[in-house]
């Protein structure tokens, strides 16, 4: 029988797993966009540390709450036992859950550097004196981990960061998790739950399910570059046809000045933010030549929509429609309507749909070359017709239409 102790295990630990994802992502995703560590300025290691602390330590007591919990507790008792921030203290606590040493040296250093940042050092600047704490606490964890670094020339105590810091963070980082997930995983089963399930998609489902390699989970952010970076080259080069890219295609470009186009995309895929100056410049430029900003906006929002949220394809439909049904009164097809069908089949984005518009497109062809008589054309267009009538595409595009109509 499902009681309320098995809707704690279930329910809440279902969307702690997520919280905790979300938490470690932005984490390394700030440790993979990081360049430096300044003494006087921490602000990127501090919110890299603070993310990454919250993240692992709602992971524990996850674990905790299906491995420690007894349903002989109150669910307010064991959550009260939950209130602390020591993750060293959490983690010995789940190794006696589950009687067996789980970490090694290095992960355990790991977890009394986000316990020294967590309870001490992120109050370091509230203090009398001191700006260093976290600073001090990850210098020392590359010292124990033999991590060699450049250190800035104009100021010796800034630490550059290279390809092994962030290695060796994503490793560690991603041995922890994965040790950590397989106990909810158990867990899960142990208690009939399904605490372990996540989001699909979601950066949690990133983090937990991610396959291990050399570079941990600094990879997660290298495989979104690649990624970016491919869809970018797409966009580029592609002669392919769909009723998306054609709709980028009539919105004109802004005058950018090229010189600077490496600079922002650098920004943007090696630091995941956009340069303010390229916000700038595009203020500027809506400004100086005149253009109809909230129009220009409201197309700009529609890229952001997918082909089920907006049926960019709408105006190649209807073209199709209406030269469909001229075929049908007139029963028969000249080159010119040919070319207009083929044309804007290209852009429809149902595959189904574009397959019977190819077929009445080549029995058309045949008929307009005299390979077949206008009956035997007639007859083979009918059949196709009607199969569009029989999946309700036309009635679809019919429906479209009148709602352009009544919108006017």
């Amino acid at each position: 029988m499902l009681n309320k102790e098995w809707y704690y295990k279930n329910f809440n630990m279902v969307s702690e797993l997520d919280i905790s994802g979300e938490f470690i992502y932005t984490g390394i995703s700030i440790v993979n966009n990081m360049d430096r560590i300044a003494p006087e300025m921490p602000t990127e290691l501090f919110l890299a540390l603070y993310n990454i602390s919250v993240g692992v330590e709602r992971l524990q007591k996850i674990i905790l709450v299906l491995w420690e919990f007894d349903e002989v507790d109150s669910i307010e008792d064991f959550s009260e036992s939950l209130k602390i921030h020591n993750q060293v203290e959490l983690h010995s606590r789940i190794e006696k859950a589950i009687n067996k040493k789980i970490f090694s040296k290095q992960e355990c250093q790991f977890l009394e550097l986000l316990k020294e940042f967590y309870s001490n050092a992120r109050y370091d600047r509230f203090s009398a004196v001191g700006n260093r704490w976290e600073y001090e606490l990850i210098s020392k964890f590359f010292s124990n981990n033999q991590i060699s670094y450049e250190e800035s020339v104009s100021d010796s105590q800034v630490i550059l960061i290279n390809d092994s810091i962030r290695k060796l963070i994503g490793r560690v980082l991603s041995r922890i998790v994965k040790n950590y997930y397989l106990l909810v995983e158990e867990g899960s089963n142990k208690s009939g739950t399904y605490s372990y399930e996540l989001r699909n998609d979601s950066k949690a489902q990133k983090i937990f399910l991610h396959m291990e390699n050399r570079r941990g989970l600094s990879s997660i952010k290298i495989d979104e570059r690649i990624a970016l970076s491919e869809i970018l080259i797409y966009l580029r080069n592609t002669s392919d046809k769909s009723s998306y890219l054609k709709f980028i295609e009539g919105i004109y470009p802004l005058d950018f000045d090229k010189m600077e186009i490496s600079r922002y995309l650098s920004i943007i895929l090696l630091e995941d933010r956009i340069p303010q100056d390229l916000i700038d410049e595009i203020e500027y430029i809506y400004a100086e030549k005149d253009i109809e900003v909230g129009e220009r906006i409201e197309n700009l929002d529609l890229l952001t929509k997918n082909n089920m949220q907006v049926t960019f394809d709408y105006p190649y439909l209807k073209e199709v429609y209406i030269i469909l049904e001229e075929v049908k009164k007139q029963e028969s097809i000249n080159d010119d309507t040919i070319s207009r069908l083929e044309e804007s089949n290209c852009y429809i984005d149902d595959s189904d749909t574009q397959e019977i518009i190819e077929s009445i497109i080549a029995v058309a062809r045949q008929y307009h070359n005299n390979k077949i008589l206008k009956e035997e054309f007639i007859k083979e267009f009918s059949s196709h017709y009607k199969t569009l009538e029989d999946n309700y595409t036309l009635s679809h595009i019919s429906n479209l239409m009148q709602l352009e109509v009544r919108s006017k």
